[in-house]
């Protein structure tokens, strides 16, 4: 069985919070229910699973959303200060995961318990065998220099294993935040989603401690920002101001006080990334389009209860991955823009930030087939659901079987929410749904 889950986002907590401990706890348990799960067979009779393996697909870490890049150092830097620096991140966030990370370690070290069969082919209560785990926490955008931080020798990492891809060898997981022009240009440093996400995101967690009506609310503000798109950040705050000036937690000079210091962020980052060249060769005024949209402001949308708007257009990048033998192909990371079908060859499922953008209509979002056989969100078409300023959850997917029609999947609901169906973009953020994974029968009870 695989378990495949995402940014988890754990951070040193000088701006962001992380995910709550009851996010750990119900993975615990929810992937134990999932090895159940897949156990059960077509026939309806119980068998164990004989071996899990458990891949974190990327942005465990979040390394890039800290106090020690809203001075004159950034991650993306050369020379001892900035390898100091991120060595300080990098130290604080995995203190902050080490109750992830010891139950990684003992996973690798112990297995997992799972249930026996009786003769009837059910499963056993109280009675089981443990079975091997394989842990891999691979490399995202935030985190992309993991392999250079689990401490050598450690408990950790002679258990888990690190690097940009896991595959089986039908099933293929990586982090995948190249299909996104925000980030998919790795022969430079910084690429356009750091220079947000440092230059942006982080010093307008830094300016908001400035206002003392909310600097209480400052870590989660950060991190509901930080776990959603980045396009997203502007029209997400501006749900969460709406929100609180209505109930009246926030007085009229603190939410025009959070808009200037966001504002703020967004004139400072556009004069840091020309200073840096960034946002060139697309045939735009890149970085104008991106300022403006940032900057745009929607509190007369929001006052007649309006979704929040989505304008800004993103150039495509175009192009799949073809891996020999891969049939279905798991990202922790979704687009921004549409990627034709026709480009891929093997399935896609997305476990990547929720989507904060207009529907397309009273019918809501609209599924279109695409010849590989995936129901494809059309991107105009995504939805958010749940309110801001929640812990947003953590996704995560079992693979609890396979066949000829391709895989089945077992979202595991561990991070709060509805549990989402096909072609459903829900706050589990899910881009791509495939369609026969979902239409094969299940026998979840014989008995």
């Amino acid at each position: 069985m695989l378990v495949v889950t995402s940014n988890w986002c754990v951070s040193d907590a000088s701006l962001s919070a992380g995910p709550s401990r009851g996010v750990l706890d119900r993975f615990r348990r929810e992937l134990r229910r999932a090895s159940c799960r897949a156990g059960m067979q077509a026939d309806g009779r119980y068998r164990p699973v004989s071996a899990i393996a458990v891949v974190f697909a990327g942005d465990t870490f979040d390394w890039l959303t800290s106090r020690e890049w809203t001075g004159t150092v950034r991650p993306w830097e050369t020379g001892l200060r900035a390898a100091r620096a991120r060595e300080r991140v990098a130290a604080a966030s995995l203190r902050r995961a080490r109750r992830l990370l010891a139950t990684l370690a003992a996973w690798g070290r112990r297995g997992v318990e799972v249930p026996l069969a009786d003769g009837r082919g059910r499963p056993l209560a109280g009675k089981g065998r443990r079975v091997p785990v394989a842990v891999a926490v691979l490399r995202g955008d935030r985190d992309r220099w993991i392999d250079a931080v689990l401490p050598a020798g450690s408990a950790v990492a002679a258990v888990v294993s690190t690097g940009a891809t896991w595959t089986d060898g039908g099933v293929l997981v990586r982090h995948g935040e190249e299909i996104e022009y925000l980030w998919h240009d790795a022969e430079r440093e910084p690429t356009l989603g750091e220079s947000l996400a440092v230059d942006l995101i982080a010093r307008f967690g830094a300016l908001l401690h400035e206002v003392a009506d909310v600097r209480p609310r400052v870590a989660a503000i950060m991190h509901d920002l930080v776990t959603g798109r980045m396009l997203d950040a502007r029209s997400r705050l501006q749900a969460w101001l709406t929100a609180h000036g209505r109930d009246g937690t926030l007085s009229a000079a603190a939410i025009r006080s959070v808009g200037e210091a966001w504002q703020r962020a967004v004139d400072a980052w556009y004069r840091a990334a020309w200073r840096l060249d960034l946002g060139q060769g697309h045939g735009m005024d890149l970085l104008g389009l991106l300022a403006a949209d940032l900057a745009r402001r929607e509190s007369d949308a929001a006052d007649h209860g309006e979704p929040p708007r989505q304008s800004f257009s993103a150039p495509g990048l175009g192009g799949g991955r073809d891996a020999e033998g891969v049939t279905c192909e798991i990202l922790g990371h979704p687009p921004v823009g549409f990627i034709p079908a026709t480009k891929w060859r093997c399935g896609i499922e997305c476990l990547g930030p929720a989507c904060l953008a207009r529907p397309t209509g009273r019918e809501g979002p609209r599924a279109a087939r695409g010849r590989a056989g995936l129901a494809l969100l059309d991107p105009p078409g995504m939805i958010f659901r749940g309110a801001v300023g929640d812990e947003s959850p953590v996704p995560a997917a079992a693979i609890v079987g396979r066949g000829p029609m391709g895989i089945r999947l077992d979202w595991l609901p561990i991070g709060g929410g509805a549990v989402p169906g096909p072609c459903d973009a829900s706050p589990h953020g899910i881009v791509w749904h495939s369609l026969p994974a979902d239409q094969e029968a299940r026998i979840v009870d014989a008995a």
